[in-house]
């Protein structure tokens, strides 16, 4: 049998076993696993109130997702946000789409994807001189898409969480977080053991249909991410069909009857960046930590970091961790020992790219891995520590830790 042949034979494998794995996890739990009290979900009576605002929205979300993946003009966008705006302060989905403008050129202009003409385009666009530096310009475009999120304080949609739900509040905290790299977070865990990372997540990993975003979970430009349709509400390892990861963000998301309504997805970030993150859990005890977890090193290799945790007698512990690629590459598909470190949670063939389009990958698919701490006996963690890369150190040694990408956490 040829190489290609055994990869195609494998990739259908684990999708057979995938989907054992969410047949016995739906059994086993349904949607009341997912049933969380920690946030008031949202009837998105917003769009009720501002009659005529979603229609303004998606005319705008249309002309902001055209192009291809790096864009400099988006000149019409904003001209139909500030329209809209002043028709409809207070619907704060106009200004969400305005930060993302923002934050799609402090990415590009960050990575090195927008330089010259196109630099002087996005300079212009703010009045700003066109002489800045792309670093200085970058950091512009951070400083007005923070703010836009600050200025959203102000709105009805923000300060009635008892008519319009959490997800607002929640949002609001969320982005200002990840635009100032905030790294001391409160999370708090709930019932079933998920933690709720939804303040801590800083990029958008899974995405909807034809929606573009800002492609920041990884350095490629076309910015792949995970279908989010291909997703249940909960994630089960077939390996370990005990362990159970909550989709992203799904306490804050609409729920009809037994349907989550998913349209929420686009305006959440769902993942989280492994930089240096210092979660402040509240005391739990625990024996076991679950990471659904991937690493997008342009190698698409395994990665060598750690997890720390502290307790609440003031000691702490240094935890092994292995992290699996998004990608494989052809030598770690070949490499039976390495591969068999992997516990694969997820897999799927298909990805979106930034710009709303989308891919089929069935000789290159996607993946999220199940990864273990266990602690040998149970105790009350205070803090779960993610690492920084620091060659300086062993531990840290290994560049892919910035590569890390932490999807959700499950305790035990």
């Amino acid at each position: 049998m040829t190489r290609q042949k055994l990869v195609y034979v494998y990739n259908l494998l684990i999708a057979a076993a995938l989907a054992v794995g969410f047949a016995v996890g739906y059994t086993l739990k349904g949607r009341s696993f997912q049933s969380l009290s920690w946030g008031t979900r949202p009837d998105r009576a917003y769009d009720k109130d501002f009659p005529g605002a979603r229609s303004r929205y998606n005319d705008a979300k249309t002309d902001f997702s055209r192009g291809d993946f790096v864009r400099a003009d988006y000149r019409s966008t904003l001209s139909l946000l500030d329209e809209a705006i002043r028709e409809y302060p207070g619907y704060l989905l106009f200004h969400s789409l305005r930060a993302k403008v923002y934050e799609d050129w402090y990415e590009n202009l960050r990575f090195g994807r927008v330089t010259g003409e196109g630099a002087r385009t996005v300079a212009e666009s703010l009045r700003l001189d066109p002489k800045l530096s792309a670093e200085a310009l970058a950091e512009k475009c951070r400083e007005l898409a923070l703010a836009e999120w600050q200025g959203t304080a102000s709105s009805p949609m923000y300060s009635s969480a008892e008519k319009y739900g959490a997800q607002w509040q929640v949002l609001r905290k969320q982005h200002v977080n990840a635009l100032n790299a905030e790294r001391n977070l409160q999370v708090r865990v709930v019932e079933g053991g998920i933690v709720d990372l939804t303040p801590a997540f800083s990029l958008y990993a899974i995405t909807r249909d034809h929606d573009r975003y800002v492609s920041n979970v990884s350095t490629l430009e076309k910015g792949p991410t995970f279908e989010e349709k291909h997703m249940p509400d909960i994630l089960r390892c077939p390996n370990h069909p005990q362990v159970a990861f909550q989709f992203p963000c799904l306490a804050y998301l609409s729920v009809e009857k037994t349907r989550t309504v998913r349209e929420d997805v686009e305006f959440f970030r769902n993942a989280m960046a492994q930089d240096g993150q210092h979660l402040d859990c509240d005391d739990v005890q625990v024996q076991q930590i679950h990471l659904l977890c991937f690493n997008v090193t342009p190698e698409r290799r395994i990665v060598n970091s750690v997890l720390r945790l502290e307790f609440l007698d003031g000691s702490y512990e240094n935890y092994p961790v292995v992290v699996g690629p998004w990608m494989q590459s052809q030598e770690l598909l070949g490499d039976v020992a390495k591969r068999s470190q992997l516990d694969i949670v997820f897999r799927d063939s298909e990805v979106h790219l930034c710009n709303g389009q989308e891919i089929e990958t069935i000789t290159s698919p996607v993946y999220m891995y199940h990864v273990a701490v266990t602690l040998g006996r149970a105790r009350t963690i205070d803090k779960i520590i993610f690492p920084r890369h620091d060659p300086a150190s062993a531990a840290l040694r290994d560049e892919g830790i910035a590569d890390v990408r932490i999807v959700a956490v499950t305790v035990q």
